[in-house]
């Protein structure tokens, strides 16, 4: 039993060795790779592209807070909404559907309400891109259990902005792989 234990101890002492040549320091940091930017979104063209669009924008408004600056986009989603209804035939429930919530967003007294019904068009948008997979190149769908309402929403960064929380909570939530309503 001796013997084994001196052997683990010199094997032991053998391993933490500390060799002259070689420098105590830590070793160059290895600089991470860097993150590709996520590809941006092909414009559409239409009373669809103008609602995706605005749609965009009103996103960015809500993730920073911004309530005023999202109103006229909210009225612009409304308008294209409205014009993309009289043009469809199988999503024209949807385009509805997005014209009473944007109705309801820029009608909102407060930003809580505005996101509130920003859920309700978001929502509406999943559906269109859920039918359309040609349009979701580009975008990304994004998950806030803490939200109230509808809790996902569609972003063309794959870092999270969370319009339901804004500053406050600006990335809780998560990206979701698969596309659902």
């Amino acid at each position: 039993m001796r013997a084994l234990h001196f052997v683990s101890l010199t094997f032991l002492a053998a391993c933490t060795r500390i060799d002259p040549a070689v420098p105590l320091s830590p070793p160059p940091s290895v600089p991470a790779p860097k993150r590709e930017p996520a590809p941006k979104p092909p414009r559409t063209e239409g009373p669809v592209g103008d609602l995706l669009d605005a749609y965009d924008s009103t996103h960015a408004k809500l993730a920073a807070d911004d309530f005023t600056g999202a109103q006229p986009f909210a009225k612009a989603m409304g308008a294209a909404a409205r014009v993309a209804a009289e043009h469809a035939v199988t999503a024209k429930p949807t385009f509805v559907a997005v014209t009473v919530a944007t109705d309801n967003m820029a009608a909102a007294k407060d930003i809580a309400a505005m996101r509130l019904a920003f859920g309700e068009v978001s929502k509406n948008v999943i559906t269109l891109l859920v039918a359309d997979p040609e349009l979701r190149s580009g975008r990304f769908l994004m998950l806030c259990p803490m939200a109230k309402g509808y809790q996902k929403w569609v972003q063309t960064s794959d870092k999270l902005t969370n319009p339901y929380w804004g500053k406050e909570m600006l990335d809780c939530g998560e990206q979701l792989k698969a596309w659902s309503i």
